[in-house]
């Protein structure tokens, strides 16, 4: 790495770049060499400002270096090219500079971050200071404290995440859903609430949780999952260490239908690539799909369904329409 791109992640972190340097920063995180500097270069300034005054102004002063850091990175989000880069630098930013923060001895004000990731953007990686690492999906929101309490880890969701909770029996980990809690202390699992489905799933992988929905409360084993369905407000719990695994096999760029209704398929495809379905016979609807592909081209997905099924796709512009086959 040669001294001018060291010089460029000083002035990320002094939050002294203008659009132009920005843009070429984005480019150097998609290099190793370069994330590792970033990282060695967060390290030094934590490190200053630890050795500094531990009271409230040396940690207003912490959070300054991280909003920066986080405001100049997030800016470019919804920049496709800047998707990668964007999510590692996440992963230092929550892994490197709060991981090292001392939990607060009470609960803090409610300052809270959010990040959304766009239909048609790859899933997003994220660290918090606890070091709990979140996997968050296409068309989904995250909600969450800048700095989590003494007592309690909550987070708010729309979409599908998965979750590696790192275990605090004293600090339970909750997720907050439409309708829904989910409560851990340490576990991995998936959790699935869109606002346009009428259907909340979430799958366990390890440890143990409790789903509780309108009153209704379901505790969890690992290679169980809850369905609970928000129209008859009756949730079911499925054992399939199969159908478990499958479930999450997004966060690894990997699309996977076990049994899945077409409407499911559909919608599923929308979000990760971003693209409007019209279903001319509703014929299509009646068939289910188990089949695993990675994240292809669009129209090579859509071919590798036309083989294994009736449905035809025809391009209308922007749109695709669904048909079944002559």
């Amino acid at each position: 790495m040669n001294d001018t791109d060291d010089n460029k992640l000083h002035k990320l972190l002094d939050d002294n770049l203008d659009n132009q340097e920005y843009e070429a920063i984005v480019n150097l995180l998609d290099r190793e060499d370069c994330r590792k500097s970033l990282s060695q270069q967060m390290d030094i300034v934590l490190n200053r400002l630890e050795s500094e005054d531990t009271s409230s102004v040396g940690r207003n002063e912490r959070n300054l270096v991280l909003d920066s850091i986080r405001r100049k990175i997030w800016r470019k989000r919804r920049l496709r090219h800047a998707g990668y880069a964007a999510a590692l630098a996440a992963m230092f930013v929550f892994g490197g500079l709060c991981s090292r923060s001392p939990v607060s001895h009470t609960e803090p004000a409610e300052d809270f971050c959010e990040i959304a990731v766009a239909k048609g953007e790859r899933p997003l990686h994220l660290a918090f200071q606890d070091g709990t690492h979140v996997v968050i999906n296409a068309g989904s929101t995250l909600r969450y404290p800048r700095e989590f309490g003494s007592g309690k880890r909550t987070v708010q969701l729309s979409g599908e995440a998965y979750f590696y909770v790192k275990a605090d029996p004293a600090r339970p980990f909750t997720v907050v859903m439409e309708q829904a809690r989910i409560n851990v202390t340490g576990t991995a699992f998936n959790a699935r609430s869109y606002e346009a489905d009428s259907l909340t799933v979430v799958t366990l992988d390890d440890g143990s949780l409790d789903f509780d929905c309108n009153g209704n409360s379901f505790t969890l084993k690992p290679s169980q999952k809850v369905v609970y369905n928000h129209n008859s407000q009756k949730g079911t719990i499925c054992n399939s260490s199969t159908s478990a695994s499958r479930s999450s096999l997004w966060k690894d760029n990997i699309i996977a239908f076990d049994k899945t209704p077409m409407s499911e398929v559909l919608s599923t495809i929308n979000r990760i690539y971003d693209v409007e379905f019209l279903v001319r016979d509703a014929n299509v609807l009646e068939h289910t799909f188990t089949f695993t592909s990675a994240y292809v081209p669009l129209d090579s997905l859509l071919q590798d369904i036309e083989l294994i099924s009736y449905v035809e796709f025809r391009h209308n512009g922007r749109q695709i329409e669904v048909y079944s086959h002559p």
